[in-house]
């Protein structure tokens, strides 16, 4: 169920003017509000608790550093497009987000190097709206033209 907004005639708002519009802000409220905001910066704030820690994939998935290495040796650290070795990375042409098993598979992996990646429909999140049904049927209409 989707959540009701008051815009527009449902904003209880609406059709009377603000009663801060045109008035500023004194000299010493200035001064509070800017303190106030000082104390949202960061480890000012005592609700600070360092940030949060964002989890690799290496420990996200189980074997993910032996399968990438793994990946790395196969393809000698060269870009399987281009042949690059400098910024390689190890690619999944089964996206992790849609293909969550197949995160370790040998069959889902190869290096690109970072040029090479950019251009893949994978990457940045490109296919973020299709769903699993729609990657696996492009990706069959892909191979059969190949074929």
């Amino acid at each position: 169920m989707a959540k009701s907004r008051n815009k527009g005639k449902n904003n209880p708002m609406y059709g009377i003017e603000s009663p801060f519009k045109g008035k500023k802000h004194t000299e010493k409220t200035k001064k509070r509000l800017s303190e106030l905001a000082s104390l949202r910066i960061e480890c000012k704030n005592p609700n600070w608790k360092g940030g949060k820690k964002i989890k690799s994939r290496s420990s996200k998935f189980k074997g993910y550093e032996k399968w990438r290495k793994y990946i790395l040796n196969k393809y000698n650290g060269k870009c399987c497009l281009c042949g690059l070795t400098d910024n390689v990375v190890v690619h999944h042409p089964l996206p992790v987000s849609l293909f969550p098993e197949y995160v370790t598979e040998e069959c889902n992996g190869m290096v690109l190097c970072k040029k090479c990646d950019r251009e893949e429909d994978t990457f940045g999140g490109k296919i973020r709206k299709l769903k699993r049904e729609d990657f696996v049927s492009i990706k069959d209409e892909e191979y059969i033209k190949s074929l």
